[in-house]
């Protein structure tokens, strides 16, 4: 039970997360520049955070595998930076949280069911909470009348890019005989992030703005919650199976994200309330 709380730490800080990422936006931009900033940026502070936890516990390490299933999920991540500053412009947290965490809850799960090396058993529990997710971003769909064509290009990558990282983590997981701690592997992917920007930044036209100290503020929380909340999922990984941990930590962060929104003062539709309603009872129902 205590890796279920632990999984609600976890989707806490992602919520929190996602709402330091919509403060960088506002302060800095979405364009492809801001994007790779942050991706330098946030990639430094998340990998000195994994670093400086690794060298205290169990000392850095990294090898072939580790190294190449971090840099793919490391471009996930990176693609994922982009893709969320996008889609912030058009939807509102709870709205974005339900998109980017239900990417992150089917695409391992279906891994964990058909291709991880020890399949994973289906219950009735992960198909309820299954169902309900996807009903959730039905009722957020259907509930967006305009119908922004970007917007959904942005949500659908979102969901792609995010799962890719929650996939990548289970794979780096599944396989203990030749995989890193924890800790190294947060480093590793982290570090990646940061590198890629570091690569693409000379290559995009404009000179790099100065980057304001709120937008430092941000970039700093965000590396603090993605962090920490990383490290969290890869050592309940070691415990729970993808296809329980992922749709559990997905209803939580759909709900965290939705209080947190509410708190800020964002009107919320009633479909998109209802949408938290469903991800609230996927969540209890994959603990039973």
């Amino acid at each position: 039970m205590i890796y279920y709380f632990m999984l609600l730490g976890a989707a806490a800080l992602f919520s929190i997360q996602f709402l330091f990422q919509q403060r960088f936006e506002k302060a800095y931009g979405t364009d492809l520049k801001s994007a790779l900033v942050f991706s330098v940026g946030t990639g430094f502070g998340m990998g000195l955070i994994a670093f400086v936890i690794a060298l205290f516990m169990e000392g850095m390490h990294a090898n072939v595998f580790s190294l190449i299933v971090s840099f793919v999920h490391g471009l996930a991540s990176f693609l994922f930076m982009y893709c969320s500053l996008k889609a912030l412009k058009y939807a509102n947290l709870s709205v974005f949280a339900v998109f980017s965490m239900l990417g992150g809850m089917l695409l391992p799960f279906f891994y964990g069911i058909f291709l991880a090396p020890v399949k994973e058993e289906v219950t009735a529990g992960k198909l309820i909470c299954c169902a309900l997710i996807t009903l959730a971003v039905i009722c957020t769909i259907t509930g967006d009348k305009k119908g922004n064509k970007k917007a959904y290009f942005y949500y659908f990558a979102v969901f792609v890019t995010n799962g890719m990282t929650s996939v990548c983590a289970s794979v780096h997981q599944n396989y203990p005989l030749i995989n890193v701690d924890s800790y190294s592997y947060t480093a590793l992917a982290s570090i990646w992030l940061m590198v890629l920007g570091l690569v693409f930044l000379p290559f995009v036209k404009g000179e790099i703005r100065k980057t304001p100290m709120n937008a430092i503020i941000h970039m700093t929380g965000f590396s603090i919650c993605s962090g920490v909340g990383n490290i969290i999922l890869m050592l309940a990984l070691l415990v729970l199976d993808a296809s329980v941990q992922f749709p559990y930590s997905t209803g939580a962060a759909v709900v965290f994200s939705a209080i947190i929104t509410f708190i800020t003062g964002v009107k919320m539709k009633k479909n998109e309330i209802l949408a938290v309603v469903i991800a609230f009872f996927a969540t209890v129902a994959m603990m039973f």
